[in-house]
Protein backbone atom coordinates (compact mmCIF):
# COMPACT_ATOMS: atom_id res chain seq x y z
CA UNK A 1 0.00 0.00 0.00
CA UNK A 2 2.58 2.62 0.62
CA UNK A 3 3.68 2.32 -3.29
CA UNK A 4 0.47 3.61 -4.00
CA UNK A 5 0.99 7.65 -1.75
CA UNK A 6 4.20 8.16 -4.37
CA UNK A 7 1.78 8.16 -7.23
CA UNK A 8 -1.25 9.68 -5.50
CA UNK A 9 0.55 12.73 -4.41
CA UNK A 10 1.49 13.70 -7.90
CA UNK A 11 -1.63 13.11 -8.89
CA UNK A 12 -3.22 15.34 -6.47
CA UNK A 13 -0.76 18.25 -6.96
CA UNK A 14 -1.82 17.69 -10.77
CA UNK A 15 -5.53 17.81 -10.00
CA UNK A 16 -5.10 20.65 -7.50
CA UNK A 17 -3.18 23.20 -10.34
CA UNK A 18 -0.10 22.76 -8.83
CA UNK A 19 2.26 21.79 -11.41
CA UNK A 20 5.70 24.14 -11.24
CA UNK A 21 7.81 24.45 -14.06
CA UNK A 22 10.02 21.92 -15.11
CA UNK A 23 12.88 22.48 -16.84
CA UNK A 24 14.22 19.99 -19.85
CA UNK A 25 17.89 18.24 -19.39
CA UNK A 26 18.53 19.92 -22.09
CA UNK A 27 17.42 23.77 -21.39
CA UNK A 28 19.47 22.82 -18.72
CA UNK A 29 22.86 22.11 -20.39
CA UNK A 30 25.32 24.71 -21.32
CA UNK A 31 25.80 28.37 -21.27
CA UNK A 32 22.36 30.34 -22.17
CA UNK A 33 24.29 32.76 -23.89
CA UNK A 34 26.29 30.49 -26.51
CA UNK A 35 22.57 28.44 -26.95
CA UNK A 36 20.38 31.82 -27.25
CA UNK A 37 19.65 33.48 -30.87
CA UNK A 38 19.35 37.05 -29.27
CA UNK A 39 20.23 38.30 -25.25
CA UNK A 40 19.26 41.70 -24.82
CA UNK A 41 17.85 43.73 -21.89
CA UNK A 42 14.79 45.74 -22.20
CA UNK A 43 11.54 46.23 -20.87
CA UNK A 44 8.14 45.54 -22.20
CA UNK A 45 6.22 47.82 -23.85
CA UNK A 46 3.45 45.82 -24.25
CA UNK A 47 1.90 42.28 -23.34
CA UNK A 48 -0.96 40.36 -25.37
CA UNK A 49 -2.58 37.19 -25.19
CA UNK A 50 -2.80 35.47 -28.78
CA UNK A 51 -3.46 31.58 -29.35
CA UNK A 52 -1.61 29.07 -28.72
CA UNK A 53 -0.05 26.15 -30.70
CA UNK A 54 -1.83 23.23 -31.87
CA UNK A 55 -1.27 20.96 -28.60
CA UNK A 56 1.05 18.39 -30.44
CA UNK A 57 2.97 21.30 -31.01
CA UNK A 58 3.38 23.49 -27.44
CA UNK A 59 5.17 22.34 -24.15
CA UNK A 60 2.18 21.92 -22.46
CA UNK A 61 0.79 19.48 -25.23
CA UNK A 62 3.99 17.18 -24.51
CA UNK A 63 2.74 17.22 -20.86
CA UNK A 64 -0.68 16.27 -21.56
CA UNK A 65 0.08 13.62 -23.38
CA UNK A 66 2.60 12.34 -20.67
CA UNK A 67 -0.15 13.25 -18.33
CA UNK A 68 -2.81 11.17 -20.44
CA UNK A 69 -0.77 8.37 -20.87
CA UNK A 70 -0.33 7.79 -16.61
CA UNK A 71 -3.58 8.96 -15.65
CA UNK A 72 -6.20 8.56 -18.72
CA UNK A 73 -6.78 11.66 -21.42
CA UNK A 74 -8.16 15.16 -20.06
CA UNK A 75 -11.84 16.16 -20.81
CA UNK A 76 -11.98 18.66 -23.15
CA UNK A 77 -12.83 20.99 -20.38
CA UNK A 78 -9.93 20.51 -18.43
CA UNK A 79 -8.07 20.84 -21.99
CA UNK A 80 -9.73 24.35 -22.04
CA UNK A 81 -9.13 25.33 -18.10
CA UNK A 82 -5.27 24.29 -18.90
CA UNK A 83 -4.69 25.67 -22.48
CA UNK A 84 -3.05 28.78 -21.18
CA UNK A 85 1.03 27.61 -21.46
CA UNK A 86 3.85 28.57 -23.40
CA UNK A 87 3.78 30.95 -26.45
CA UNK A 88 0.08 31.93 -26.30
CA UNK A 89 1.66 35.68 -24.93
CA UNK A 90 3.30 37.62 -27.18
CA UNK A 91 5.57 40.43 -25.44
CA UNK A 92 7.21 43.12 -27.53
CA UNK A 93 10.41 44.88 -25.63
CA UNK A 94 11.75 48.12 -26.13
CA UNK A 95 15.48 46.89 -25.81
CA UNK A 96 18.30 48.79 -24.28
CA UNK A 97 21.03 46.59 -24.84
CA UNK A 98 22.05 43.52 -27.03
CA UNK A 99 24.38 41.72 -25.10
CA UNK A 100 24.15 39.00 -28.08
CA UNK A 101 22.95 39.66 -31.69
CA UNK A 102 21.47 42.86 -32.80
CA UNK A 103 18.30 43.36 -33.89
CA UNK A 104 15.41 46.62 -33.73
CA UNK A 105 15.14 48.39 -30.98
CA UNK A 106 11.64 46.97 -30.15
CA UNK A 107 11.49 42.79 -30.85
CA UNK A 108 8.90 40.61 -30.05
CA UNK A 109 9.03 37.88 -28.25
CA UNK A 110 6.36 34.53 -27.88
CA UNK A 111 6.70 33.34 -23.82
CA UNK A 112 3.74 31.79 -21.63
CA UNK A 113 2.10 33.30 -18.36
CA UNK A 114 4.42 31.88 -15.62
CA UNK A 115 4.28 29.02 -13.24
CA UNK A 116 4.02 26.22 -14.69
CA UNK A 117 4.63 26.74 -18.33
CA UNK A 118 8.10 28.12 -17.14
CA UNK A 119 7.18 30.94 -19.41
CA UNK A 120 8.33 34.29 -18.33
CA UNK A 121 6.18 36.57 -15.97
CA UNK A 122 6.61 40.25 -17.14
CA UNK A 123 5.19 43.48 -16.47
CA UNK A 124 5.25 46.48 -17.90
CA UNK A 125 7.86 48.77 -16.66
CA UNK A 126 9.90 46.15 -15.06
CA UNK A 127 13.48 45.29 -17.31
CA UNK A 128 14.58 41.88 -18.31
CA UNK A 129 17.36 40.12 -19.36
CA UNK A 130 15.66 37.98 -21.90
CA UNK A 131 17.59 35.23 -23.79
CA UNK A 132 15.68 34.72 -27.08
CA UNK A 133 15.33 31.62 -29.33
CA UNK A 134 14.46 31.45 -32.53
CA UNK A 135 12.09 28.44 -32.79
CA UNK A 136 10.01 27.78 -35.76
CA UNK A 137 9.52 31.23 -37.07
CA UNK A 138 9.46 32.61 -33.56
CA UNK A 139 11.61 34.42 -31.07
CA UNK A 140 10.57 32.31 -27.48
CA UNK A 141 11.91 32.82 -24.61
CA UNK A 142 11.60 31.36 -21.14
CA UNK A 143 13.00 30.86 -17.24
CA UNK A 144 14.46 27.54 -19.00
CA UNK A 145 16.40 29.46 -21.11
CA UNK A 146 18.10 31.41 -18.49
CA UNK A 147 15.61 34.83 -18.99
CA UNK A 148 14.99 36.70 -15.54
CA UNK A 149 14.20 40.04 -14.11
CA UNK A 150 17.32 42.45 -15.09
CA UNK A 151 19.61 43.27 -12.04
CA UNK A 152 22.00 46.19 -12.48
CA UNK A 153 25.53 45.36 -11.85
CA UNK A 154 25.88 47.58 -9.27
CA UNK A 155 22.99 45.89 -7.18
CA UNK A 156 24.01 42.66 -8.19
CA UNK A 157 27.25 43.01 -6.58
CA UNK A 158 25.64 44.32 -3.37
CA UNK A 159 23.24 41.37 -3.58
CA UNK A 160 26.06 39.00 -3.78
CA UNK A 161 28.28 40.84 -0.53
CA UNK A 162 30.79 42.32 -3.12
CA UNK A 163 32.07 39.38 -4.40
CA UNK A 164 33.72 39.70 -8.31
Amino acid sequence: MSRWRYLVLPAACVAGNVLACLCSPEDLEGSPLEKATLVFVGSPVKIEEVRPLPPARNAWGQVRATLAALFGAPSEEEIRAYGRFLDNVRVTFEVSEYVKGKGPQRVQVMTGHGDSDCGLRVSVAEWYTTYAHQMEGALRTSYCFGSEAYVPPRRRQMCDGGAR
